[in-house]
């Protein structure tokens, strides 16, 4: 489970600062939607939203069963911290 979670936080991590380093946040907050622009803005927002579709492929793809579904709510401190 530790396991998990620490993999998810870093690939949530690597997949904003990728999304930084190509110019896709500075994007999304020019020309995109109002609550989209909101959301590329707030590392903590993305990160826990990234972490939500992670954790939702653990549970399709993965054998960890239902605790998967947590696993946003404990990852998005972690990213906050890794950026």
């Amino acid at each position: 489970m530790l396991n998990d979670i620490i993999c998810l936080s870093l690939g949530a991590a690597f997949l904003i600062l990728l999304a930084s380093k190509l110019g896709l946040r500075e994007y999304v907050q020019t020309f995109g939607p109002k609550r989209l622009a909101e959301l590329f803005g707030c590392d903590f927002c993305l990160g826990f939203w990234l972490a939500v579709i992670g954790s939702l492929l653990f549970y399709i793809f993965g054998d960890v069963g239902e605790r998967a579904l947590l696993y946003p709510f404990l990852c998005a401190p972690l990213i906050r911290a890794i950026l």
